[in-house]
């Protein structure tokens, strides 16, 4: 699967998905097996996802990672969490 496949699905309430990069942990999308990048809860019937955008600058990769998921977050924090 491909990052922007492993976005969608996670978006789209994926429970299981990963690229070379990033894989869904339960409502969690991790990046590089240790920065949650998004996370995500459901209220009624559909997703929620929150971006930590505290990650973008992190490297030029974290940042593109997070720009896919930008045009799905209902919440933007500038947290930084790990796992």
């Amino acid at each position: 699967m491909n990052n922007r496949a492993v976005v969608k699905h996670f978006v789209n309430g994926g429970k299981k998905g990963q690229s070379n990069s990033m894989y869904i942990a339960g409502n969690k999308l991790i990046g590089y097996g240790w920065a949650v990048y998004a996370t995500r809860a459901k209220k009624g019937g559909r997703y929620y996802i929150t971006l930590n955008d505290g990650w973008y600058g992190y490297s030029q990769t974290t940042s593109t990672h997070l720009n896919m998921i930008r045009p799905y977050a209902d919440k933007i924090t500038k947290n930084k969490p790990k796992l």
